[in-house]
């Protein structure tokens, strides 16, 4: 079998002697799977040091790591032809030959298996659960819809998570493989935080050094919190005029009770942007910290990692639909009241509760109504609606959509002070509700 895969072409890759630490995962999502699979000796890394976790995969990338994983005996040279365009002279023409004799791959209905091109997550899936020989009843008419299935239920992958044409990326790929390995070796894991046996590690106020900069978050633990249970994680993000503290009193959360029924109890975390009065979150550094924020959190309590969700109020709001484009494999829902629409490198469907008064002046209304069609096109919702309730609002909703990746759009609502831009009365209560949905 051959010991180290590549992850990316041979010549751009460093096989290393020695476990080394990737320079770009210190915050990541999947750091603990990345690892995993570089002390089993399963990837390497580029020749800069980095390990890439927000690149794509290849196909035959993919079937190199998991046969590999699997202590699958591979020959060194395969001398029969499966797919015209895979070489027998290519690196990965032994994996991919292997995977087609024995039914792991197929082809596309030009007869080439596109060895070179991105993984979907759904391919992903396929590819894992066959390698590793999983119980996949295979019941369907859709060749995807049993692996989807199974995946949800044995807690690889949410499936609201991605659609049919998400394609994976490195370190989410990396923690699938993990989590199907486990499965395969009898060890399921669920969605709580690896570190759920640690004693709680932080504070009120917790500052963390990210870009060479001290960044703050606010932190507010269930009364009764403990390690036996992961709980969910809300990220409550301020705007241009108001500091994390001043949020976390006038969004009425101060003390992380979700409907006020100790069941549902959350962790609460509010992140301080950047400068004083206005407050920014403009940058791109502002990823970093929102991923070292939630690396933090999730390094020292118990969290569902299943189950982060993020709220943001205002002018800088944009950052809430940023984040639902550029992490939605992390985020389950999102919430933005009266903020501005993102819609670069977006690339995941994100469940979207969007909140903007249609007398709003400050943030114009048709900004909203772009952040919700920008929603409802990533988490592919047919234009079927229908009004609901959401606790007192009434709002309308589309959730003939992918996974129920639904989007919720309120845009008459009572606020506090009379102001068409200020918080919505009863607004924490509605967005709680709206997290409790997709369950």
């Amino acid at each position: 079998m051959r010991k180290i895969i590549f992850l990316v072409s041979v010549c751009c890759m460093v096989f290393p002697k020695v476990t080394y630490a990737f320079s770009d995962i210190q915050f990541s999502w999947y750091k603990d799977s990345i690892v995993e699979l570089q002390e089993a000796w399963l990837v390497a890394w580029y020749g800069d040091g980095r390990f890439g976790p927000d690149d794509n995969v290849t196909r035959a990338e993919i079937l190199a790591i998991l046969l590999n994983a699997a202590k699958v005996e591979i020959p060194e040279v395969w001398d029969r032809a499966c797919f015209p365009d895979v070489y027998l002279d290519s690196w990965y023409a032994p994996y991919v030959c292997y995977a087609a004799e024995n039914g792991i791959s197929s082809w596309y209905v030009d007869g080439n298996f596109k060895p070179n091109g991105s993984v979907s997550i759904i391919e992903a899936l396929a590819f894992s659960t066959l390698v590793f020989w999983l119980d996949v009843e295979r019941q369907s008419e859709l060749w995807y819809e049993d692996f989807i299935g199974y995946a949800d239920a044995n807690m690889i992958i949410p499936q609201n998570a991605y659609t049919r044409d998400t394609l994976g990326k490195r370190g989410q790929i990396a923690d699938i493989i993990v989590r199907s390995k486990s499965i395969f070796e009898g060890k399921q894991r669920d969605y709580k935080s690896i570190w759920c046996s640690a004693e709680n590690g932080l504070a009120y106020k917790n500052t963390l050094v990210v870009n060479e900069k001290n960044r703050s978050y606010l932190l507010d633990l269930p009364e009764n919190y403990t390690t036996t249970r992961g709980y969910p994680l809300v990220i409550w993000l301020h705007g241009r005029t108001n500091s994390s503290e001043m949020v976390r009193d006038y969004m009425w959360l101060r003390w992380g009770s979700w409907h006020g029924n100790e069941t549902y109890d959350i962790v609460a975390a509010y992140p301080q942007g950047l400068g004083g009065w206005p407050y920014t979150w403009h940058e791109a550094e502002n990823i970093n910290f929102f991923d070292a924020m939630i690396r933090d959190i999730s390094e020292n309590l118990c969290i569902d990692r299943s189950q982060i969700h993020i709220v943001w109020h205002s002018l800088w709001g944009y950052f809430s639909n940023k984040l639902a484009c550029v992490r939605g494999d992390v985020i389950q829902t999102m919430t933005s009241v009266a903020a501005p629409w993102y819609d670069t490198e977006c690339n995941w469907p994100v469940v979207s509760l969007i909140l903007h008064n249609s007398a709003d002046r400050l943030v114009p209304y048709r900004d909203g109504l772009a952040a919700t069609k920008i929603r409802k096109e990533k988490n592919q919702c047919s234009d079927n609606s229908q009004q609901i309730n959401i606790w007192t609002l009434n709002c309308e909703l589309w959730d003939d959509c992918s996974a129920w990746n639904a989007v919720g759009f309120c845009r008459e609502y009572s606020t506090y002070g009379n102001v068409p831009h200020s918080w919505p009365k009863d607004g924490a209560e509605a967005i709680y509700e709206f997290i409790d949905m997709p369950k």
